[in-house]
C-alpha cells in the first residue's frame, strides 16, 4: 500500500497537471492570447486551448470570423522533483566488555529525478465581422467552439 501511495505521488504531477491563459488587447479588434500547459494529459494541447479562446474573444467582442498572426508553439520539461530516496546497508556490533564496535557498510539511491512535459502557445488574435472583406479565408469563431466542444 505505502508503495502505491509513493507511485502515485512520483506520477500525479507529471498526469495531472494544468494549463493557464493570458490575454491583452492590442487594438479594438486585435488580442495576444498565450496558453502554457504543462502534464501529460494537457502539454499537448496548448494550441487547441489558444483557438478556442481565440474564438471565445471573437464572439464576445461581437465578432464572428478571426484569423492567427505571429503563432508560435514551444515545448519542454520542467523538473517536479525525485522518486523516494532510501538508504540500505548492513552492520556488525561486537561487545567487548564495556565497549562495542560498530562495522558496517551501505549505500544511498538518491532516487531519479522526474519531468513533466510543457508547452506554451501563443498568438496574435485578428476579428473580422462576417461582412468585412478582410474575413475572407479566417475562422468561423461559432464553428471553432461547436468543434472544441
Amino acid at each position: 500500500m505505502k508503495s502505491v501511495i509513493l507511485l502515485l505521488g512520483a506520477v500525479a504531477p507529471i498526469l495531472a497537471a494544468c494549463y493557464s491563459m493570458s490575454e491583452m488587447q492590442l487594438a479594438p479588434n486585435v488580442y495576444r492570447v498565450e496558453t502554457d500547459a504543462s502534464g501529460l494529459l494537457f502539454a499537448g494541447k496548448s494550441g487547441q486551448q489558444t483557438l478556442k479562446r481565440a474564438a471565445e474573444l471573437t464572439i464576445q467582442n461581437g465578432y464572428t470570423h478571426f484569423k492567427i498572426a505571429d503563432a508560435s508553439l514551444t515545448t519542454g520539461s520542467q523538473f517536479v522533483g525525485y522518486t523516494p530516496s532510501y538508504v540500505s546497508g548492513q552492520a556488525t556490533a561486537t561487545r567487548f566488555g564495556n565497549t562495542t564496535q560498530v562495522y558496517g557498510n551501505g549505500w544511498v539511491n538518491n532516487g531519479t529525478a522526474i519531468h513533466k512535459p510543457t508547452s506554451k502557445a501563443a498568438a496574435t488574435v485578428i476579428m473580422f465581422k462576417a461582412n468585412d472583406p478582410n474575413a475572407a479565408g479566417a475562422f468561423e469563431a461559432a464553428a471553432v467552439l461547436q468543434k472544441s466542444s
